[in-house]
């Protein structure tokens, strides 16, 4: 996608003004703790600043540069601040792979694998490290195809005449429910129409 100075440096002077400082965390290349980033937003940065004149130097929320988010990956390592070796873990699997025909379950099996693997390694591995994990993905080479839904699920589903199954967030919900009260970390989940707060442990 081809850059846009004009949208860049628009995005810069929102993100620094005053109202900002009153919605968005401030600090960069930290998450800092829940009670500093209470009710306040964290600018996640999926791009570079090199395009903006070298006096726009302030930098805020946390940068992941895209030469570093390897596309299609279920494990993608990003070191986002060099200092306090702050990383960010993503999986952002979104092209399954599987042979033509193997049909939606087992492709919505494929991704629901992926993504829970990743959140579990939140706790397991890393539990003081942030976690971005994606249930959309697309397989809309198989027959009949499977592609995401344009809707905010955004998930695996059965496109022809055979019987739809479970999706991806059908799935992951009650698999999330079942660990509350567990050491699970707090996380945003967008389910459906609406956007729900989930909370998984202390």
């Amino acid at each position: 996608m081809p850059r846009d100075l004009k949208l860049e440096q628009h995005i810069y002077d929102i993100m620094t003004s005053s109202l900002a400082s009153k919605y968005w965390v401030q600090t960069n290349g930290s998450l800092g703790t829940l009670g500093e980033a209470r009710s306040m937003l964290t600018f996640l940065q999926r791009y570079t600043y090199d395009i903006l004149p070298a006096s726009e130097s302030k930098r805020f929320g946390i940068q992941l540069p895209p030469n570093l988010w390897t596309g299609n990956s279920p494990s993608i390592e990003i070191v986002y601040n060099t200092l306090t070796q702050q990383k960010a873990f993503i999986e952002d699997y979104y092209e399954i792979g599987l042979p033509v025909g193997a049909g939606a379950a087992e492709n919505i099996q494929w991704k629901f694998n992926a993504t829970t693997a990743h959140v579990e390694s939140a706790t397991m591995l890393n539990p003081d490290q942030l976690y971005i994990s994606f249930a959309s993905s697309e397989h809309d080479e198989d027959v009949p195809p499977e592609t995401p839904r344009v809707r905010p699920r955004r998930e695996l589903w059965h496109s022809g005449t055979a019987p739809r199954h479970p999706e991806v967030n059908q799935k992951l919900l009650p698999w999330l429910q079942a660990r509350k009260g567990k050491p699970f970390k707090f996380g945003i989940i967008s389910a459906f129409s609406h956007l729900s707060v989930y909370s998984f442990g202390d």
